[in-house]
């Protein structure tokens, strides 16, 4: 039984999981017979719809070049596809009008349900609408769900599922977590559409890291451990990168707000991560590799004036030091035993190629491995940290210097898509839960031109007799 299941059946009591449950790796010989395809082409219309701001797409591809590629079956972009909008000077009360529609299920039928839903959506990504929703939230969401069980078509339960997580972001609370999560969870392995599985992930971890408390947390990143261990099998997804990347990416959006021991969740999970850096699939490895850099990132710990000058001297003579910038940090525990041998995987990703991967997806490869090479030899500092921008106004950005930001920053950008500034504008809530309030800047040049370097710094490791060694 893993450490984390322990805690989570100290704090509830009852298992959620099998812990004897066979695991399955990379069976390659299933992988064609079990990979998933999505009929007909996609031609989304956008006529008459509500205009969502663009203004970011420059800086999104430098940000997203750099650490990520989106799993193409479950972007938004890619089932908004029923046309239908709202007058932008009229939007509130369109979205009433929407609301009225939604929850008048009995009079609907499966193509009006996509069309409400559709400009739900779009209403939501251009407009913060958290004054409109409150007070319908659990009504919404108790509709949203009958879509995403039984829907009449693919794109109702898709659109339904996109809704459900757009609420929770844009009102979240514990009652609407409370009417989600049991049923998303429980009725995720029913569902035959491997996009459907893979965005009801991606909504539970959103949904709980916004309102789940630290217990469901700790439940939920067990499951979705399980999920990754037996590429999708568990679910009924086998060999699906689709459902395995968004296990991935909602485990690391929950492992940065967990009030766990790093410790804990690093022997649970690091094993499992490494194995999936030997994934076929691109968007696989990078989530995996960035998850990794996390579990390095938080090995550290800051010597502060709260801790005892024992306990400093104690773990100063057991753990890798790092000075950097008049702060001293703390190494208490390696993260990964066979650190050499991960190095070397990881070193090969920088540079490897693969013939079937698109060029763009090459590049994408390397420079993500660059930045999590860099973090598993030299973290925190330099290139072992990100070193991102991610522009708000015209004179407004985010720095995301930390592997910590820049997960959650993927973990949601990746559900809002075009919305992302209208939340980072006028969503203060939202900026608050991503903890990067105080993390913006305002400048008076031009976006792209230059990088700050990373600092250089100074580490010391202890030799048997006590004594530091300089490894510059």
């Amino acid at each position: 039984m893993s450490n984390l299941r322990r805690e989570v059946l100290k704090h509830n009591g009852e298992g959620l999981l099998n812990p004897n449950k066979t695991i399955s790796r990379k069976a390659a010989s299933r992988a064609s017979s079990a990979a998933s395809s999505r009929a007909g082409s996609r031609t989304t219309s956008r006529a008459g719809s509500v205009q969502v701001s663009r203004q970011n797409s420059e800086d999104e591809d430098d940000f997203d070049d750099a650490a990520t590629v989106a799993s193409v079956d479950t972007q938004l972009d890619d089932i908004l596809e029923v046309p239908g909008g709202v007058a932008q000077g009229n939007w509130e009360q369109a979205l009433q009008d929407r609301m009225t529609e939604i929850l008048d299920r009995k009079r609907s039928s499966a193509g009006g349900r996509e069309l409400a839903y559709s400009v739900y959506i779009r209403t939501l990504l251009a407009n913060y609408a958290a004054d409109e929703i409150n007070g319908q939230t659990v009504d919404l969401a108790d509709a949203f769900l009958r879509s995403i069980k039984a829907g009449k078509t693919e794109k109702e339960s898709l659109l339904a599922t996109r809704a459900l997580a757009l609420t929770i972001i844009t009102d979240p609370s514990e009652a609407l977590w409370d009417k989600t999560a049991r049923t998303l969870k429980n009725t995720l392995p029913d569902f035959e559409s491997v996009p459907l599985k893979a965005l009801v992930i991606s909504t539970l971890g959103i949904g709980c890291f916004f309102t789940g408390g630290n217990t469901e947390k700790l439940a939920l990143m067990e499951y979705l451990l399980e999920i990754i261990s037996t590429d999708g099998e568990s679910i009924g997804a086998d060999q699906s990168p689709e459902v395995v990347h968004a296990a991935l990416q909602s485990w690391g959006l929950l492992a940065t707000e967990t009030e766990e021991d790093p410790q804990i969740i690093t022997e649970d999970a690091i094993d499992i991560f490494v194995e999936q850096l030997d994934s076929s699939h691109v968007e696989v490895q990078i989530a995996a590799g960035e998850n990794i850099a996390l579990l390095y990132e938080m090995s550290y710990t800051e010597i502060d004036d709260s801790m005892e000058e024992k306990e400093v001297e104690f773990w100063k003579a057991r753990g890798k030091v790092l000075v950097y910038d008049d702060e001293t940090f703390i190494q208490k525990y390696q993260p990964y035993g066979r650190e050499n041998d991960l190095l070397n995987t990881i070193s090969g990703l920088t540079t490897g190629t693969k013939k079937h991967l698109h060029k763009k997806n090459r590049k994408t490869q390397h420079t993500a491995f660059h930045y999590i090479l860099r973090a598993i030899e030299h973290p925190l500092v330099g290139e072992g940290q990100p070193n991102q921008k991610l522009k708000i106004k015209s004179n407004s950005q985010l720095a995301i210097d930390k592997w910590w930001k820049l997960i959650r920053v993927h973990g949601l950008k990746s559900m809002l898509r075009g919305g992302w500034q209208t939340h980072l504008m006028y969503n203060n809530e939202f900026l608050d839960r991503l903890g990067l309030s105080e993390d913006i800047i305002q400048t008076d040049y031009k976006f792209g031109r230059g990088k700050p370097k990373g600092k250089k710094a100074r580490w010391t490791s202890r030799t048997e007799s006590g004594e530091e060694e300089d490894e510059d």
